[in-house]
């Protein structure tokens, strides 16, 4: 097999997408010679980002770190397509990169489901996020509350009537022995002899006579006592309880950086000028 078969041969086995073709000469003949596209090369766009797993930008390139430029002659074709878009000063003619240390990219325009737009050139996002008290569900704490009364407000109280079971108990005693023949106050009644000598003692009430308080009677209520209906107005405990925010915020916060692959990334300087279609 000839050079130019091997080489034919090996050709057919790239894509036409990976290939830029260039002119060459092989064995005293024109042919077209094949080489791999590459996002950093002098073939790229001016203005293209590219991304290398190496530590450094190609030759052409430059870091997209957003370092300050100075217009010159190498670079005024990037100067001319993003201008002061990323930072400067045009009346100094100085433009900053685009800075995509520790950043993603995120296309341009507005997401119709969410409303969310994006502007060339827009920094936005954050690694992570402090959640707020209105964010998350709150767990046991103390509060500072103050409670407000509202005294234009009453309360009607009912209370029906009750007839009670209140009574009277009573008992006399006597003793049981001989006393003497004239009473007086506070004397308890004793025995009027015994036998033949029993003394006639007790007297019908219609009797007119004198009269002595006798003691030995002791009266007393026994029961519970009733009630007439009562109705009454109390001042209503109501109002509303004004609970503060707990003196204390969230401690630590909430990671929301996605699983991420840390590669250079690169600015083409040198190479083609797109046109505007």
């Amino acid at each position: 097999m000839s050079a130019f078969s091997r080489f034919r041969s090996g050709l057919a086995g790239l894509s036409l997408a990976n290939l830029v073709l260039s002119a060459g000469v092989f064995s005293g003949g024109a042919f077209l010679a094949a080489t791999p596209a590459a996002a950093c090369s002098s073939r790229s766009y001016v203005g293209t980002i590219c991304t290398v797993a190496f530590d450094y930008c190609p030759k052409g390139t430059l870091a997209a770190d957003g370092s300050l430029q100075t217009v010159s002659q190498e670079n005024q074709g990037l100067y001319t397509l993003i201008g002061t878009t990323y930072g400067g000063d045009a009346t100094r003619k100085e433009f900053n990169l685009p800075n995509l240390q520790a950043r993603s990219i995120v296309g341009v325009g507005e997401d119709k489901a969410t409303g969310a737009i994006v502007t060339q050139g827009q920094k936005f996002g954050q690694i992570s996020y402090t959640l707020t008290e209105k964010q998350v569900p709150l767990v046991t704490h103390t509060h500072m509350a103050t409670f407000t009364a509202d005294t234009t407000k009453t309360w009607p109280l009912n209370i029906p009537a009750n007839a009670g079971t209140l009574g009277v108990s009573g008992s006399l005693i006597a003793k049981k022995i001989g006393g003497t023949v004239v009473p007086d106050t506070g004397y308890f009644l004793g025995q009027g002899g015994i036998g033949t000598m029993a003394a006639p003692i007790y007297v019908a009430s219609s009797t007119q006579a004198d009269t002595a308080s006798l003691g030995g009677l002791t009266v007393g209520l026994t029961g519970t006592q009733g009630n007439g209906a009562i109705t009454a107005n109390i001042p209503a405990v109501a109002g509303t309880v004004t609970v503060g925010n707990a003196a204390a915020t969230a401690r630590e916060p909430v990671r929301i950086q996605p699983p991420s692959l840390g590669l250079k990334y690169c600015i083409v300087v040198t190479g083609d000028f797109p046109q505007r279609p």
